[in-house]
């Protein structure tokens, strides 16, 4: 149970969504990419993304300082209900 209410409490808010939408969209971008995207801080960003990634919406790769975050195969079943 534990486990799905890391899921819904991820899905339940309009900032993830919308990266989850906008990651959809371009398969992958960094950190600042999504941010600015957003209007939102990097700080407040990365917050968002560090939730997604715990409850497997998103997987990452580090670029050099940067991480790259896309859309995890884990949660597929999640995110096509989401970004329909």
């Amino acid at each position: 149970m534990k486990e799905k209410e890391k899921i819904f409490k991820a899905l339940a808010n309009q900032r993830r969504l919308q990266i989850l939408l906008f990651l959809n969209k371009r398969n992958s971008a960094v950190v600042d990419d999504i941010a600015r995207h957003l209007r939102l801080s990097i700080k407040s960003t990365s917050k968002h993304l560090k939730v997604l990634t715990n409850a497997d919406f998103l997987d990452w790769e580090a670029r050099g300082p940067n991480h790259l975050y896309f859309l995890s195969e884990k949660q597929q079943e999640y995110i096509k209900l989401v970004l329909r």
